[in-house]
């Protein structure tokens, strides 16, 4: 369901759309007259056959009045019946594609955040492999026997604290006097054990399934394991299904925040398929330079910030024709103005920092 609906109302859109289909059926029994088996063969016969069935023209005169008739009032409620099984077949779609659009949103979110994480334990992963090789060079450089080097706890500062030390320790403590004059680098220090490794294969897959239906994201990479196209497709038990389709192959712009944390805004072009089989296409186009603002200290007194950048979205349906354009532009601060045109309706929204809500003027 839409999250804006009040908590005391909800639509299972999943009953309307099979209400429709029953009223689809019901209609293409309507348009053949409702009649079926021997009673439809007689009132489809010619005169000479019915009289023969029913061996008397009065009687077969009055069954074909009496079938025509039936025929035609139950053929009268065929149109009624599309036009029903259309209008809840329209809610039904109208509410799949708003909890469709809220699920693909979510799961693209959850796709592009297992491969952050992945990432992130690539690169530890990888720092980890450095380390320990550095830390094992070192303890073979000075002499540590391979028994104490191969020791996952094994500690040069305690090794090198006791009365009679190792004779390894005389150079290990040269080395820590020349780092602390500034004349070398400070010796390297015990990595630990491995973390876990990961898989040498990123995610490109998240699904999630519950008793309404399924969501599926798959991501396609380049080398550099950068997301180029995103693909969701939300379907439900009934047969309704959702598909959105991203390419990021536009003008890449970047920026770093002062803590040195990059971020990326890339056109897109967006493709979505709705219930009802009919498409439309979404482009993003970010223009002028991408700006990073301050919003303050975390719990832990990092200052954090907030990325943002101007663009556009111009979305058309499947004949070209411009369905509706979005115009954001902000300002060095996070603020700014958001212009929706749409059905020849142009609506302007504010905000008043990167973390604020939009709001109608």
């Amino acid at each position: 369901m839409a999250d804006d609906l009040p908590a005391d109302f909800s639509i299972d859109y999943s009953v309307l759309h099979q209400v429709r289909e029953n009223m689809i059926e019901l209609a293409e029994t309507a348009g053949s007259g409702g009649a079926s088996g021997d009673y439809r063969d007689l009132g489809e016969a010619n005169a000479g056959e019915r009289k023969a069935a029913l061996g008397h023209d009065g009687l077969s005169s009055a069954f074909n009045l009496f079938y025509t008739m039936s025929r035609t009032r139950v053929k009268e409620a065929k149109d009624g019946l599309e036009e029903l099984g259309n209008l809840f077949g329209g809610v039904a779609d109208g509410f799949f594609n708003v909890d469709s659009q809220l699920a693909q949103s979510a799961g693209a979110s959850k796709a592009a955040g297992n491969l952050d994480n992945w990432r992130a334990d690539t690169e530890a992963y990888e720092q980890w492999e450095r380390d320990n090789t550095a830390w094992g060079d070192y303890l073979e450089s000075i002499g540590v026997p391979d028994g104490d080097a191969a020791d996952p706890d094994f500690s040069l500062h305690e090794a090198c604290s006791v009365d009679d030390p190792p004779g390894y320790c005389e150079q290990w403590r040269e080395d820590m006097d020349a780092a602390r004059a500034g004349d070398g680098e400070r010796p390297p220090e015990n990595p630990g054990e491995a973390p876990e490794k990961p898989s040498e294969t990123p995610p490109t897959r998240w699904e999630y399934t519950d008793e309404s239906g399924t969501t599926v994201v798959e991501l396609e990479l380049d080398d550099n394991n950068e997301i180029v196209k995103e693909t969701s497709t939300v379907t439900t038990t009934d047969g309704q299904k959702f598909v959105s389709e991203t390419v990021y192959d536009g003008t890449v712009h970047t920026v770093e925040d002062d803590n040195g944390r990059g971020y990326t805004f890339r056109d897109q072009t967006t493709t979505t398929t709705y219930a009802d089989g009919t498409t439309t296409t979404s482009e993003t186009v970010y223009t002028g330079d991408p700006r990073t603002v301050s919003t303050g200290e975390d719990s832990n007194g990092l200052e954090r910030f907030a990325a943002f950048q101007d663009y556009t979205v111009t979305t058309t349906d499947e004949d070209g024709e411009v369905v509706s354009t979005t115009e954001v532009v902000l300002a060095d601060d996070g603020s700014g103005t958001m212009t929706i045109t749409e059905d020849g309706k142009t609506t302007e929204y504010t905000r008043s920092g990167p973390r604020a809500s939009w709001e109608e003027k």
